[in-house]
């Protein structure tokens, strides 16, 4: 993908757009763009060029808008694996649900109990696991996307489970989550519409506030 291929969308996946003369770019809205400016003015002659070519953005395959320069779809919080070109289940994780593809390697922990010089560690593994094996109180931040429970398709996980035993499953990672979060540290879940009401009535159970 050329910078400008890249940039486009990105720009595109923000809701920007941009129209050209052949010569001149014009965007709107303006302040969604601000940020960008001097990248656009730098890969004008790159932009023009696609902009009076035929299209070629790829686009999300549920509902259709354009994806960012790293395959991410903004309305649909997924993005689209690099291996089996079908969504892996997160926007933010590196790993594909479907077909286990990394995007990049997994960090190796050093020899020092899995830690690096700064204190800072890599863990790898089902964090129903991995998360019992952690202190009380160690974290600052704990960000998660759980399965939504609608129905899609995992090699290893029931994503139609009843309504109860998928709260019973959230509930067994975030009473760990809330034991190793610090007091003040914060919890941000990315979830559907579908189940932010069970997840935040849930989440106040467990002590979250």
């Amino acid at each position: 993908m050329t910078r400008a291929l890249a940039l486009l969308a990105d720009l595109r996946s923000r809701g920007v757009e941009l129209e050209t003369d052949g010569a001149r770019l014009r965007w709107r809205p303006a302040f969604l763009a601000a940020p960008l400016v001097q990248l656009i003015l730098a890969e004008r002659a790159g932009l023009v060029e696609l902009l009076t070519g035929p299209d070629r953005l790829e686009r999300c395959p549920a509902c259709r808008l354009p994806l960012d320069s790293a395959r991410r779809c903004p309305k649909c919080f997924d993005r689209l694996c690099v291996d089996c070109g079908r969504p892996t289940g997160s926007y933010f994780v590196m790993r594909c649900v479907p077909c286990g593809h990394c995007l990049q390697e997994a960090v190796e922990p050093s020899p020092a109990a899995g830690a690096s010089p700064d204190g800072d560690a890599v863990l790898c593994g089902d964090s129903r696991a991995v998360l019992v094996g952690l202190p009380d109180g160690l974290a600052d931040l704990c960000v998660t996307d759980p399965p939504f429970n609608v129905g899609l398709e995992y090699d290893a996980h029931d994503d139609a489970l009843p309504l109860a035993d998928y709260l019973d499953l959230l509930h067994a990672v975030f009473r760990q989550v809330h034991r190793v979060l610090k007091p003040a540290g914060s919890l941000y879940v990315a979830i559907c519409h579908e189940r932010e009401p069970d997840v935040a009535i849930l989440l106040r159970e467990l002590g979250f506030h």
